[in-house]
C-alpha cells in the first residue's frame, strides 16, 4: 500500500480507478509511458484490499488471476535481481543470440554440419557483438562495461595507441577510468533519449487507432513453418476468428468455431476480416445495466 501511495503514476491510476472515471485520451497524451501503458489496460485494472490489481483472465474466461501491480521502482530492483542470479544472468542477449544463430549458423552449417556446431561458433558471436558499434548508443558494449575497446587482431599489426603507451599510477589510472566511464554513460544515456524520441515520432505519425467490438471477425497472425515448404509460399494468418471478449485496449479473446477453444492474444496479431461469408455463430449480448454498486470502490 505504502509503495503504490509513494509511486507517482500509480497514485494518479488508483485515484481514477477508484473514481470508476476513465480519463480522455486527450488527457492522457501529456503524461508518460508508464501512464499511457496502464490507460491501455483500464478494463483488466482493480482495486482489491486498497490496492491497485491487473486481472488476468484465462482463455476460456472461467477463471481469473488477479497481479498485484508494483512501482516501477520495484520492478527494476526485482529485474536487477534476476540479472544477477545465476539462473538469470545474460538474459537479455538471449533474444538476439537466438535471432543471430537461426541466420548465422543455418549458412554454415550447410557446409559441414560436424565441423560447424554451434556451441563453438558463440565466442565468435561473442566477440563480434561486443566490438560492434550499436547505432542507438554509438558505443560497443565493451566501451560501455569496461571503459576500452577490445583488442582485435588489427590491433596486433597496427600497435597500441600513443596514449596507451604512457605510464601511469594506479590512482591515476582509476581516476581517468571513472572520468570517462561517467562521460560514456552520459553520452549514451543522451543518445538513447534522443532515438526513443525518434521512434516514438516515427510511430505516432504512422500508427491509427484500431479497435474491435464482439462480434467482429479477424484473421490471427500465426506463423507456421513446415519442412519441405517455402516460408513464402506458406500463410501466416488463421482464420477468420470471432471476437468474443473485449479484455481491455490490447487484448481480446477470439474463437474459431462454438466447439473449438477460445484464446487471448494481443492486438497487434489480429487483422480485420473483410472477406466474403463472415462468421456468424457468435450472438451479442446487451451489455447489464450500470449501477452504483459496479463501480470498485477503495475502502
Amino acid at each position: 500500500m505504502k509503495s503504490q501511495k509513494k509511486d507517482n503514476d500509480l497514485r494518479l491510476i488508483r485515484n481514477w480507478v477508484k473514481n470508476g472515471v476513465r480519463p480522455t485520451w486527450q488527457e492522457v497524451s501529456r503524461y508518460g509511458t508508464t501512464i499511457k501503458g496502464y490507460w491501455a489496460q483500464w478494463s483488466s485494472l482493480c482495486l482489491r484490499d486498497g490496492l491497485l490489481h491487473r486481472k488476468w483472465e484465462s482463455p476460456d474466461g472461467v477463471s481469473a488471476v488477479y497481479q498485484l501491480v508494483l512501482p516501477k521502482a520495484r520492478i527494476h530492483q526485482v529485474l536487477e535481481e534476476l540479472h544477477n542470479s545465476p539462473s538469470g544472468g545474460h538474459f537479455g542477449v538471449t533474444r538476439t543470440l537466438a535471432r543471430v544463430r537461426d541466420r548465422f549458423y543455418w549458412v554454415n552449417c550447410r557446409r559441414d554440419v560436424e565441423e560447424w556446431d554451434w556451441d563453438k561458433l558463440v565466442p565468435l558471436f561473442l566477440l563480434s557483438y561486443r566490438s560492434s558499434q550499436h547505432e542507438s548508443t554509438t558505443y560497443t558494449p565493451s566501451m560501455l562495461t569496461s571503459g576500452r575497446e577490445m583488442k582485435l587482431p588489427t590491433d596486433l599489426i597496427l600497435g597500441r595507441p600513443l596514449e596507451e603507451n604512457q605510464e601511469r599510477s594506479l590512482p591515476e589510472f582509476v581516476e581517468n577510468l571513472r572520468e570517462r566511464l561517467n562521460r560514456i554513460h552520459r553520452f549514451a544515456s543522451e543518445k538513447l533519449k534522443m532515438h526513443s524520441d525518434k521512434m516514438k515520432q516515427r510511430l505516432d505519425t504512422t500508427s491509427t487507432e484500431i479497435a474491435f467490438k464482439p462480434g467482429d471477425a479477424v484473421w490471427l497472425y500465426a506463423p507456421k513453418r513446415t519442412k519441405g515448404k517455402s516460408p513464402k509460399l506458406q500463410s501466416n494468418w488463421e482464420g477468420p476468428y470471432t471476437i468474443i471478449k473485449k479484455i481491455n485496449d490490447l487484448v481480446y479473446r477470439i474463437q474459431l468455431s462454438p466447439r473449438s477453444k477460445p484464446k487471448v492474444v494481443h492486438l497487434e496479431r489480429l487483422a480485420r476480416y473483410t472477406g466474403h461469408n463472415p462468421p456468424d455463430w457468435f450472438v451479442v449480448e446487451d451489455p447489464p445495466p450500470r449501477t452504483e454498486d459496479s463501480v470498485i470502490r477503495d475502502e
